[in-house]
């Protein structure tokens, strides 16, 4: 019988291989195999032919003996010999021009700005020393000096939609027309629907009070039996749904691309934020200023949306707002994670405390305003700005964030009696800033420029230990107890200046109908409707009759 020949190729050879190799069991490693290996030195790890230990000089021998420090005995200052090295060395070697500035020339100023700014280095750590003292500022220091007189314009108002249209002025309503029939004409040529400034505003007021009367869905309101007859007269359901679908503010084709660096995320409602922005201005600054965080809440998927678990809409949108004891918002930002921009006499003091520098841009300097914030903001190189400026401040602030602190660890802060206090003030810099901890149902640590233990009140608070959930409210009303504990300055005004965007954030919620109907753009009803009509009117009220001018 002849046998036959088979060639098989290397491939096939490897691959059968691998298979035995799988089908094999396991075995595993001992100690001694373990070891055999590690001392098993043939081949190098990094392919030479020699290891570390073979480049040693073997006729080396270390001598081990105890050396003497004489530096001491010698009068030399070591510092001024390197400071001097460093300084020849600096003024020999010229620095190299970069080749951007060789082709090109020198930089333009706001390119050597902003070159200044990414290679800016981090303040260094401040070095403090707290002392036990109350801080001491006269009257004199606290005296406001700023304008608290309204204007003619703002004296005439009578209603709150004359102030709505005082802050919404009318070309304002005429761009947004025009920017819609813009977007009509790019999306449908051959469309012949237009839109009219009557019909913005009556879209602008059916927006609004659909808000109000809560419906299952927006088509409900033009029905005949749950309908609501006002809305039916303003404006027919195809007219608003075709309005509701082609409403723009802003001209889409100047739209930069995504990837480009000057990208506008909210380049579609740009022109009506800069617009508001303008318009809150005409109202005069109140003493007492806040800067606190508003959520906007949406169920939109888009970049912008934030989630903050301490806030009722735990998703939404993040507005900045610096707003007065009142709740009138006089700046807003909308956070869209590139504003973060300082002008080139400005410190960089981080992104949280850049935006408190950036909305008090708006308060006049050296005015003595008051200004409050919370401890996402707080920092103590941003109160010693704004001191600086002329501004005081006050703000709670986490104990991270305070550079050599000296007051008692909460643990032993809890097991003092309620409304225990304790204060230290340090120099920042030429600014005295007081560090207060005061103990309520938790410890509120504040820092300020303007206010500390003294003087102290006496306030009347909530005691949990004598109160039940099954008592009636006057029951309840009894057991509010006068405790005389020293409450202090700071305390006092942290608590009574800020009411602001807390009320903003209150009415925002009755005004959000918008954010189900119109997805291009975060709560157009919320930022034009709300604040202008309700809460300035209001504000005007109040502060007219705070500073004894009535509107007629």
């Amino acid at each position: 019988m002849v046998k036959k020949k088979f060639e098989c190729s290397e491939e096939e050879i490897n691959s059968r291989e691998d298979s035995a190799a799988r089908k094999r069991p396991h075995r595993v490693l001992l100690e001694e195999d373990i070891t055999s290996m590690l001392q098993d030195d043939d081949d190098s790890e990094d392919g030479l032919d020699f290891d570390d230990d073979s480049l040693a000089d073997p006729d080396f021998s270390p001598e081990l003996e105890t050396f003497e420090d004489n530096t001491s005995t010698l009068d030399i200052d070591v510092d001024s010999i390197i400071e001097t090295l460093e300084s020849n060395h600096e003024s020999s070697v010229p620095s190299p021009p970069s080749a951007e500035t060789a082709s090109h020339g020198p930089l333009p100023s706001s390119a050597q700005s902003n070159q200044s700014n990414k290679t800016a280095t981090k303040p260094t750590k401040l070095n403090l020393r707290w002392k036990k003292k109350s801080l001491q500022v006269n009257s004199e220091q606290l005296r406001f000096k700023g304008n608290m007189n309204l204007g003619t314009e703002l004296l005439e108002l009578e209603t709150p939609i004359q102030f709505f249209f005082y802050l919404f002025p009318q070309e304002l309503i005429k761009m947004i027309s025009e920017e819609t029939n813009l977007y009509q004409v790019q999306n449908d040529p051959n469309s012949t629907f237009r839109v009219t400034e009557i019909d913005i505003r009556q879209f602008m007021g059916v927006v609004y009070l659909m808000s109000l009367i809560r419906l299952p869905r927006v088509t409900n309101h033009w029905n005949p039996i749950l309908g609501t007859p006002i809305i039916q007269d303003t404006m027919p359901l195809n007219k608003f749904e075709k309005v509701r679908q082609t409403l723009h503010f802003n001209d889409n084709s100047k739209n930069l691309p995504r990837n480009d660096p000057g990208y506008d995320r909210i380049f579609k409602i740009r022109p009506v934020v800069e617009s508001l922005n303008a318009a809150y201005k005409k109202v005069p600054l109140e003493e007492h200023l806040c800067v606190d965080e508003q959520m906007c809440s949406t169920k939109a998927r888009n970049v912008l949306k934030r989630y903050n678990p301490q806030k009722p809409h735990k998703w939404g949108y993040k507005i900045y707002v610096l707003s007065g004891v009142s709740g009138y918002a006089y700046k807003t930002e909308i956070e869209t994670g590139k504003e973060n921009i300082t002008l080139p006499e400005e410190p960089d003091l981080g992104a949280a405390s850049n935006v408190v520098m950036r909305l008090a841009r708006l308060i006049p300097r050296h005015q003595n305003y008051q200004l409050y914030f919370d401890n996402y903001f707080t920092s103590l190189r941003l109160l010693e700005y704004l001191a600086k400026e002329g501004i005081h401040s006050l703000g709670t602030i986490r104990r991270n964030r305070i550079p050599d602190c000296k007051l008692q660890p909460e643990k032993i802060l809890l097991k003092k009696p309620r409304g225990h206090s304790e204060e230290y003030v340090a120099d920042v810099n030429g600014t005295d800033i007081s560090n207060v901890a005061w103990k309520d149902n938790k410890i509120v640590t504040l820092v300020s420029t303007f206010a500390g233990i003294q003087p102290e009140t006496d306030v009347r608070r909530w005691d949990k230990q004598n109160s039940s959930a099954l008592q009636t409210v006057a029951e309840l009303a009894d057991k509010i107890n006068d405790i005389s504990s020293p409450t202090q300055q700071a305390v006092y005004a942290a608590s009574e200046a800020p009411g602001t965007v807390s009320d903003i954030e209150m009415l925002v919620k009755r005004v959000d109908e918008l954010a189900k109907q119109h997805k291009a753009t975060p709560h157009f009803s919320q930022i034009v409707c709300v604040t202008p009509a309700q809460l300035g009117y209001l504000h005007l009220i109040r502060f007219s009759a705070h500073i004894g001018q009535c509107p007629t």
